[in-house]
């Protein structure tokens, strides 16, 4: 190899967005709509964030991981604290 001469990674062929390959798939179907019902406020002790579960059970209780994390720890902290 030279000096000066650099490798470069093969360039990747990649579709257009908004265009499929001619490998004759077909775009998926529209998601359906999930309704009012997945529509939720966050359990949080202080938080009254507003979400969408798109879980698939539907089971989601907590806007992010963050008030998911905070209310483990106190239930944990409660359950630890002598009395």
């Amino acid at each position: 190899m030279q000096p000066g001469c650099r490798l470069q990674p093969a360039a990747r062929r990649r579709p257009r967005h908004g265009r499929l390959r001619s490998s004759g798939l077909t775009p998926p179907p529209p998601r359906p709509t999930l309704g009012p019902a997945r529509l939720g406020v966050c359990a949080g002790p202080t938080c009254r964030a507003t979400f969408v579960d798109l879980s698939r059970n539907g089971s989601k209780q907590y806007c992010t991981r963050t008030c998911a994390h905070r209310a483990s720890v106190a239930a944990y902290r409660s359950r630890r604290s002598p009395r």
